[in-house]
């Protein structure tokens, strides 16, 4: 169990150790996803949980709120909401009842039921890209890599060699792209080091 202390600067430190949620479950995640815990401010005191909002993430007293009008219960001392459990789109499609139960003399506790699909299903994601070492590319090499093949003409005679002439410099373009990608992975290639 990890435990952080982020008294007296508890705003700030508490927006910083969620940047990394925010970053690996939220914005790079997939599929049903949860994030728990006691978080010593309201919903609308911390920035992350407005990005988490704006990635459809709903906090599941919100969303019991508005799907079933079950009023929001204090979850700290009778007074704030500040224990949150916070659910993707995919986890708040699964959800069919929010509870909660008074376990600890100063905290409720808030659970969730969800329906778990009894097949697997695959989830599509798109892998999340990583930042570019751009200093350790040669931009001249790349752009001239890319401007030796030459986007299709917007005039042609055909819709077949329109779609053709896309397709040609798309795949270039796509070229050029793994390029850099090996480029992060496997260091710098010879041909953008010259």
């Amino acid at each position: 169990m990890l435990w952080f202390s982020t008294w007296p600067d508890s705003k700030r430190l508490t927006n910083q150790l969620l940047a990394t949620l925010s970053q690996d479950l939220v914005v790079g995640g997939a599929g049903p996803r949860i994030i728990a815990g006691d978080f010593n401010s309201t919903s609308q005191q911390l920035d992350e949980f407005k990005l988490w909002e704006s990635y459809g993430w709903i906090e599941v007293q919100q969303h019991a709120q508005h799907c079933w009008q079950q009023p929001i219960v204090p979850t700290c001392k009778g007074s704030t909401v500040i224990d949150m459990m916070w659910m993707s789109p995919e986890a708040a499609r699964m959800c069919g009842y929010v509870g909660h139960t008074s376990v600890f003399p100063d905290h409720v506790t808030i659970f969730a039921d969800c329906a778990v699909p009894e097949k697997v299903t695959g989830i599509l994601t798109w892998p999340r890209p990583t930042s570019i070492q751009w200093d350790k590319i040669n931009q001249e090499t790349w752009h001239y890599n890319l401007d030796r093949s030459p986007a299709p003409d917007e005039v042609t005679s055909s819709s077949t060699q329109f779609f053709t002439g896309k397709m040609h410099w798309m795949e270039v373009y796509k070229i050029s792209l793994v390029v850099i990608y090996h480029t992060l992975l496997e260091g710098v290639p010879r041909a953008l080091n010259q």
